[in-house]
């Protein structure tokens, strides 16, 4: 499987939250070496008492896997959270748009991190960087570029290639709508469409 990579975000959160979880760190750290002091505790020889750094390391890796997913902190910091099956299909101007080619993407995401994942019948790929733009305009968009191979069973004219994929993310981020084209091997383009399954 495929790791996650960092995706960019124009959001103004990615510079604040380092810092409050910082500040927080360094506050409850001063505020557990006050009390410890007040009440005259005195850790065993063999218990250190929590570091700023420590602190802050678990702190993040908290925020980067969980607590950014919650709603009031998405609202705040305009971040969409993307994760989950999505089931749709995708057309080519391979066959001027004839037919419709089912379709299955999974996104894999945390604060920093992730990765897309998509599959039809004849082929599979995964994206290599993405980047999520919130501001500018009235619809979020995600946007990444990708490498797809195609399965054993797919016509000869299908070969690996690197695309660029576009997707407008709903208001209520239920669906996505855009397009992609790929490299200049193939030089197609398409229109996608999917919905949330879960």
């Amino acid at each position: 499987m495929n790791r996650l990579h960092r995706y960019v975000a124009d959001m103004d959160g990615r510079k604040i939250v380092p810092l409050f979880i910082a500040a927080t760190s360094i506050f409850c750290v001063w505020s557990l070496d006050y009390l410890f002091t007040t009440w005259n505790i005195l850790l065993p020889w063999w218990m250190e008492g929590p570091s700023i750094v420590g602190l802050y390391g678990l702190s993040y890796s908290i925020f980067n896997e969980r607590l950014w997913r919650l709603s009031f902190i998405r609202r705040i910091l305009r971040i969409p959270d993307l994760r989950g099956m999505w089931r749709g299909y995708l057309q080519s101007s391979y066959d001027d748009f004839r037919s419709r080619i089912d379709a299955t993407m999974e996104i894999r995401q945390n604060w920093t991190r992730m990765l897309i994942t998509m599959q039809t019948q004849t082929s599979k790929g995964y994206s290599l960087g993405a980047m999520i733009i919130t501001h500018g305009s009235d619809e979020m968009v995600l946007s990444f570029e990708y490498f797809n191979e195609p399965r054993t069973t797919a016509e000869d004219a299908m070969h690996m290639h690197r695309g660029t994929t576009r997707l407008a993310i709903a208001h209520d981020f239920q669906s996505l709508d855009g397009d992609y084209y790929t490299g200049r091997d193939r030089r197609n383009y398409g229109i996608l469409h999917f919905e949330r399954v879960n």
